[in-house]
């Protein structure tokens, strides 16, 4: 009889450690990387840094730590006013432009009453100071909008407001600008998590390309040729202040902008071809051959990724359930990041990077034309890194990955509009030099041609 109790009680030890294997290999387990996949884990930062700044920021002591954000702000403040376009754009902003208010800018002519208010509202003084200031602005080689937690907090009561800035050039704006009830507040934060930071200054740089866009096609229709093209070379060119934090979301604000000139040059082509000299043409056709191949800088992204995964493993780097509910909860309570390096990271923490890397990579391999994918797409990646991941990994993969997802489309469509709208430019550049558009594009004159 003991004897048979020592073979069920053997038996119970054994599917209990059977389960328990079961569910460390399910659950826990994440296949390490080998040498060559650890070898790839770190990006080269400097593709999106410039060299100007990095993820690692050295403290005054000399040693560093991971704070992009930080390292971000103290090259910001090496950068000269004067070459910033930020405290000229919050100060028309602040100072009650009707321009970069209305909804109607950046719509195109028609015949209603909000059209021809549009036209009213940029002949007063007041709104062609506010665009010769705006140019003054993207002319300029940097944008200087520092990164911060959000930009102000507004709380309302009876007949009280109370703004609270963290960007102090927008709180000077404001408080230039006579705007009431303001207190600036530094951002005490010593380590920002990128997820929190306020990226003000694109939606700022939206504003004001339509803003060109309505003032360019009011000068074209009244034969301003010159102030067209100009305003067209501003508003796609100021995609470069993108590249300073080139997130997926400032990438896609790039492509928004380029496919903004774009359209509206098409446009100014469809309507008012005979106003256009070779001269005015070609100008446009160098500009849009200089967004004509755009492509997704996958490391950019990459920072932000990688920044959330150090907020969320133990000081062991191995990722931590809590650091999964913070992230599903949109990130607002994550620690502050370890300090390991990449190669020093637990293995849960090092194959979710490693995984996101190649998904974002293959995304760059995407989002350019021809379409060249000599291996799965980033979907079917996600999707095979998945069972190297533990159960863990694979629920943050599953999170972040629809960021991302489509986008190398936005990127392909670009570049297959600005080429087409080379061909058109050619086209018109060949009328004028024979007289009539040629019947075909095998018809344009060589030289015309986009490379």
């Amino acid at each position: 009889m003991k004897k048979v109790i020592l073979i069920v009680l053997l038996l119970i030890v054994l599917m209990v450690v059977s389960v328990g294997v079961w569910a460390y290999f399910a659950f826990l387990y994440t296949k390490p990387l080998n040498k060559a996949e650890l070898a790839e884990l770190t990006p080269d930062w400097s593709v999106v840094t410039h060299g100007n700044w990095s993820p690692w920021f050295t403290k005054p002591d000399g040693t560093t730590e991971w704070n992009p954000a930080a390292s971000f702000n103290a090259w910001l403040a090496t950068v000269p006013e004067e070459d910033k376009a930020w405290p000229i754009l919050m100060d028309v902003q602040y100072g009650g432009s009707e321009l970069l208010s209305d909804r109607e800018v950046g719509k195109f002519p028609e015949a209603t009453e909000d059209w021809q208010r549009m036209v009213e509202m940029c002949e007063t003084d007041e709104s062609k100071r506010a665009i010769e200031r705006l140019k003054e602005a993207f002319q300029r080689p940097v944008m200087g909008a520092g990164l911060y937690d959000g930009s102000f907090t507004i709380t309302r009561g009876r007949n009280l407001k109370i703004i609270q800035m963290r960007d102090p050039v927008e709180f000077a704006a404001m408080e230039k600008n006579g705007v009431e009830d303001i207190e600036f507040v530094p951002d005490e934060n010593p380590n920002l998590n990128l997820l929190s930071v306020g990226l003000s200054s694109l939606g700022h740089q939206r504003m004001i390309v339509n803003v060109f866009r309505t003032y360019g096609i009011i000068e074209l229709e009244r034969g301003n040729v010159d102030e067209f093209v100009e305003l067209m070379v501003l508003s796609m060119d100021s995609a470069r202040f993108t590249e300073e934090f080139p997130t997926l979301l400032s990438q896609l604000v790039a492509i928004g902008t380029e496919a903004h000139g774009i359209k509206t040059i098409n446009w100014a082509l469809e309507h008012h071809p005979e106003l256009f000299t070779d001269a005015h043409l070609r100008t446009l056709d160098q500009l849009i051959a200089r967004h004509q191949h755009r492509t997704f800088l996958w490391q950019g992204e990459a920072i932000g990724f990688h920044d959330s995964i150090r907020r969320t493993v133990d000081d062991k780097g191995a990722l931590k359930m809590t650091g999964m509910r913070t992230l599903q909860g949109g990130g607002g309570s994550f620690d502050i990041p370890t300090n390991l390096l990449d190669a020093e990271l637990h293995p849960s923490a090092q194959r979710l990077l490693y995984a996101y890397n190649r998904m974002l990579l293959q995304v760059q391999a995407e989002s350019s034309i021809p379409l060249l994918i000599s291996g799965p797409s980033a979907m079917q990646i996600l999707e095979s890194e998945k069972k190297n991941l533990n159960s863990r990994g694979a629920l943050f993969l599953d999170i972040l990955s629809p960021a991302i997802d489509r986008s190398s489309e936005r990127f392909r469509m670009l570049q297959q509009d600005a080429l087409d709208l080379r061909l058109t430019i050619a086209a018109h550049r060949h009328a004028l030099r024979h007289g009539q558009l040629p019947e075909s594009n095998e018809a344009i004159d060589e030289d015309l041609l986009p490379d």
